[in-house]
């Protein structure tokens, strides 16, 4: 599968996969209840409690920052306030607590929520219901939901020996890579001079700076003449170099400090694009910024206003992918800065 295909599925909810590590999260904070459960096999699938159930007892926290307080709850899509935990005390007088499942695929900064799928009778992570762009729920041509969901697709490659097995090559994406130090070079499907001349004619029409206000997570994205230069406190990565067809390069940042900021140099012959998204923490999806367009042998500055909020450790990170508008392989330099305060108005 070539990545012009692999980006279209992605844009279009591909496949999720959670790792052992958030699993392990998550089964700490849906049910505590399960420590006393081992050794115990095949549980009843449905069944009536003899203890007591409340809510309003307990908040979240996530690595020992509080996310939610106690007593809070959610408004579901009609308008219904639901509770965020439940508080359950068995017979013997043990407590035990359950999240909300879209409070929980927040809170863990799950792509897509949490939804219920009456074809597995689970609730699902990382999974949604198809729709259109009307909103009218997909379905198949048995009439059941579609549902979207955000695994990682994996493309698998072999090659067949002369004896006839079959043994692994590459598992990922249909391109090559190759990694030297700062310097990325990347491979994949090649175009005809055609379609390079006209992909490039009408990518030269993105513009060069970006929209501002558009929020994603913590990150705003603003003005750099927002940032304060008299609290500037250093580069984290410092003008590394990359070459290649295509550059991806993932930042991480203080979420204590006020402003974050990319430094994009290009130092190529030709006028670069390039797309700043922030990831998930979980689920191979993410919400993007605006995309923008620099000249060739140009410096662009993205700077983001973070607000300190929920899950401000796991959301704290900003991507960037950059390719060239033209045939040429992209050279830039990269460096992330931060800075404490903004300009005082």
């Amino acid at each position: 599968m070539v990545r012009k295909e692999r980006d279209m599925m992605k844009r279009n909810y591909i496949p999720f996969a959670a790792g052992m590590a958030t699993m392990l999260l998550l089964i700490g904070l849906v049910g505590a209840s399960l420590a006393g459960e081992t050794g115990k096999t095949n549980p009843p699938q449905s069944g009536t409690l003899s203890g007591e159930v409340s809510y309003g007892q307990a908040g979240i926290a996530l690595l020992g920052k509080e996310q939610l307080p106690a007593g809070t709850t959610r408004t579901t899509a009609e308008g219904a306030q639901v509770p965020t935990v439940l508080t359950y005390t068995d017979e013997k007088g043990e407590k035990h607590y359950y999240v909300e499942a879209e409070t929980a695929a927040e809170v863990l900064d799950i792509a897509y929520g949490a939804v219920y799928r009456e074809d597995l009778n689970c609730v699902d992570f990382g999974t949604m219901a198809a729709a259109d762009e009307t909103g009218t729920v997909l379905t198949d041509e048995d009439g059941s939901p579609v549902y979207w969901s955000a695994e990682e697709f994996f493309e698998k490659r072999t090659m067949r020996g002369e004896d006839g097995t079959e043994r692994i090559i590459a598992i990922g994406d249909q391109k090559s890579e190759i990694q030297t130090g700062s310097v990325t070079i990347t491979t994949g499907a090649e175009l005809t001079d055609e379609e390079v001349q006209a992909r490039k004619e009408r990518l030269m029409e993105t513009p060069t700076a970006p929209e501002y206000g558009v929020s994603q997570g913590i990150f705003t994205e603003v003005d750099p003449a927002e940032m304060d230069k008299a609290s500037y406190l250093g580069r984290f990565v410092d003008g590394a170099s990359f070459q290649g067809h295509e550059v991806d390069y993932t930042f991480s940042f203080i979420p204590q400090l006020r402003y974050a900021a990319l430094v994009i140099e290009n130092t190529g012959k030709e006028d670069i694009l390039v797309r700043v998204a922030r990831p998930y923490t979980v689920g191979d999806n993410d919400q993007n910024f605006s995309q923008v367009r620099v000249p060739a042998g140009k410096t662009l500055t993205r700077a983001f206003r973070i607000e300190d909020g929920q899950g401000a450790d796991l959301r704290n990170k900003l991507a960037v992918e950059i390719t060239s508008v033209g045939a040429e392989e992209v050279q830039v330099r990269l460096s992330s800065e931060q800075y404490r305060e903004g300009v005082k108005t």
